[in-house]
C-alpha cells in the first residue's frame, strides 16, 4: 500500500473511530432498558453498511483489455485506487451473557450480505516531449484510467468479545467468503500537461475509451475480518448495533493480476432477540 493510501485509510478508522466515541458517549447519556441477561441469547438481524475502498495494485491492464500504459516507462502501472460501494444483509447472532469468566462474554455471528462496489485506478505517464506555447521543450504527460466495478453475496462468520452489559462494546474478528457476481469496467487516456495539447491521430485530448464485462474474474474470494460494534439496547427486544470493521483481502477480484480490494465498512445492524423462556417458578434458581 502507498503511502497516500495509507495515510487515507488511517485517516478513514480515526475520523470512524472518533464518530463512535462521540456517538457512544450521546447514547450513553440517554436512558436505556435495563435488560439483564445470565445465558447467551440468538439474535436475528439486517444490515446496512457503506464501502470504503483501499485496495493495492499493480498490474498495467485488465485481462483482454489493451492500453498502452507501460509502453514508454516500463515502471508505470497502476499501483493504488480510490472508491466506494455499499452492502446490506441479514445476520444471525449470538450475544453472551453476563457471567464473570473469559468464555462467558463470548459471541459470534454470521452474516450474508450482498455487496456492489466501485475502484477508480489511475496512473500518469510521460510520453513524449513537446514543444508549449512559448516554445519550452516540456514532458506530454498521458493520464491512464480504470474504473471497475464488481458485485457479490458474502458469508461472513465471526467471533467477538463483549465487554459487558455496562459497556456494551464489541470487539470482533473473522472470515469474508465471498462468491462474485459479476464485474464491469471502463477506461480511457487524457493528455492532462501541457495545457491545449491533442494526440494527433484522433485530434482531442482522449483516446481508447472502452467499457465492457470484466475477464477472469475470481468467483471465490476471502479475507480477514476485524470489527468493532456498540450495542444500544431501544427495547428489551430490540437493540441498534453501529459498527466499523476493516476487511483485509487475501484474493483478487480478477485472476491473472495484482489487485487486493481491502475495504472499510461503516455500517449500523437492527438485531432482533426473541424473549427466552423464563424460569419455572417450581424451579430453584
Amino acid at each position: 500500500m502507498n503511502l497516500n493510501m495509507t495515510r487515507r485509510l488511517l485517516g478513514s478508522l480515526v475520523l470512524a473511530g472518533a464518530g463512535m466515541i462521540a456517538g457512544v458517549a450521546v447514547l450513553r447519556a440517554q436512558p436505556q432498558a435495563d435488560v439483564p441477561m445470565r445465558h447467551s441469547l440468538m439474535q436475528f438481524g439486517v444490515c446496512g453498511y457503506g464501502i470504503i475502498n483501499a485496495p493495492t495494485a499493480s498490474f498495467t491492464q485488465l485481462p483482454g483489455v489493451d492500453n498502452c500504459l507501460g509502453m514508454v516507462t516500463k515502471s508505470s502501472s497502476f499501483e493504488g485506487g480510490s472508491g466506494g460501494g455499499y452492502g446490506v444483509g441479514a445476520v444471525v447472532g449470538l450475544r453472551p451473557g453476563s457471567g464473570g469468566s473469559f468464555t462467558s462474554h463470548l459471541g459470534g455471528a454470521v452474516k450474508l450480505a450482498f455487496s456492489s462496489s466501485n475502484t477508480k485506478f489511475e496512473a500518469d505517464e510521460e510520453i513524449g516531449q513537446v514543444s508549449d506555447a512559448k516554445g519550452t521543450i516540456v514532458p506530454a504527460i498521458s493520464r491512464y484510467t480504470v474504473e471497475a466495478k464488481v458485485t457479490q453475496v458474502s458469508l461472513d462468520p465471526t467471533i467477538s468479545y463483549w465487554i459487558g452489559p455496562k459497556l456494551p462494546l464489541l470487539f470482533s474478528v473473522g472470515a469474508h467468503l465471498g462468491y462474485v457476481l459479476g464485474g464491469t469496467y471502463s477506461q480511457g487516456e487524457k493528455l492532462v500537461s501541457p495545457q491545449g495539447l491533442t494526440y494527433k491521430t484522433e485530434g482531442t485530448t482522449e483516446r481508447n475509451q472502452n467499457s465492457g464485462d470484466l475477464q477472469q474474474v475470481s468467483k471465490i474470494g476471502g479475507g480477514i475480518l476485524v470489527g468493532l460494534g456498540y450495542d444500544l439496547q431501544v427495547t428489551p427486544k430490540l437493540s441498534i448495533r453501529p459498527e466499523v470493521e476493516g476487511l483485509l483481502s487475501l484474493s483478487a477480484p480478477v485472476s491473472g493480476i495484482d489487485w487486493k480490494s481491502h475495504e472499510l465498512h461503516l455500517g449500523v445492524s437492527f438485531m432482533f432477540t426473541p424473549p427466552s423462556e423464563g424460569p419455572s417458578p417450581l424451579r430453584e434458581e
